[in-house]
């Protein structure tokens, strides 16, 4: 019943059914979970999420950038797909063979920064023409916009 309510596969099925039956610690169901193939697991806020079914990658809550013509953003959806694979590490080695004086490197990483909503993570090649790397960004604090009054437009005048 739990697999038809829930969904997933019979190993993922029963370490949630544990987990939820109190078996499992969050802890436990966490350590168990990386040697079960598929299994989904808590993300870590502190780590970019790539959701290649919606073609969006979430950060810190926050839907940063979505890809919406896959054809044409091949390089950007292999480049963000290699590091949701790899767990997210700083660098991540090129996934797709090319020289390292092919210019495609710098291209790629300035349309997958370019259309970024929210500047809280920034992509950039290694500087050795072997990878990539992600940063991530202060949060961009809130500019007041303040409407000027009446009365000082008079006394500007």
């Amino acid at each position: 019943m739990w697999k038809v309510a829930r969904g997933g596969t019979p190993d993922e099925v029963f370490l949630d059914a544990a987990h939820a039956l109190g078996l499992l610690t969050d802890q436990a169901r966490e350590s168990l979970a990386q040697f079960v193939p598929g299994t989904r697991r808590k993300k870590d806020p502190a780590r970019p999420c790539w959701n290649s079914e919606t073609r969006q990658l979430i950060y810190r809550g926050k839907v940063v950038r979505e890809v919406k013509r896959i054809r044409q953003a091949y390089n950007i959806v292999t480049i963000l797909q290699a590091f949701e694979t790899a767990g997210w590490p700083p660098r991540i080695d090129d996934s797709h063979g090319r020289k390292p004086s092919d210019e495609t490197w710098r291209r790629d990483m300035a349309n997958l920064n370019k259309l970024i909503r929210v500047p809280i993570i920034r992509f950039e090649c290694d500087g050795n023409g072997t990878g990539f790397l992600w940063k991530s960004l202060p949060l961009p604090r809130a500019t007041k916009v303040v409407k000027a009054t009446k009365a000082a437009k008079r006394r500007k005048k």
